[in-house]
């Protein structure tokens, strides 16, 4: 999504786009990379407790600065008119995620 939208579905939510340095969006290899470093360094291969350690040690990089993923991305953010928006959208984003879940272990 991030390579021919230039945004994900959360990201479009609080009004983000993932470019490159010239302000265009990711080629489809550029994407996948920026991906892979983010499921490996900030989500810790979403294994138990190492995601968390993983995270936190975002977290720190990120308040002193350049995230691994973030080397040659810019990012455009819209305007904060559409904060409604965004709150409105992520918490119906997060009740179809948990009705999904839900219907999902109704039929296990």
């Amino acid at each position: 999504m991030i390579a021919k939208l230039g945004t994900t579905i959360g990201k479009r939510i609080f009004g983000i786009r993932v470019l490159d340095a010239d302000g265009e969006k990711l080629t489809l290899e550029a994407a996948k990379k920026r991906t892979y470093s983010v499921f490996k360094h900030g989500m810790g291969y979403c294994i138990p407790l190492y995601d968390l350690y993983r995270q936190y040690k975002s977290y720190g990089k990120c308040k002193e600065g350049e995230l691994v993923w973030d080397a040659g991305i810019s990012y455009e953010v819209e305007d904060n008119k559409v904060v409604l928006r965004m709150i409105i959208g992520y918490v119906l984003l997060r009740a179809v995620a948990y009705g999904a879940n839900m219907l999902v272990a109704m039929c296990l």
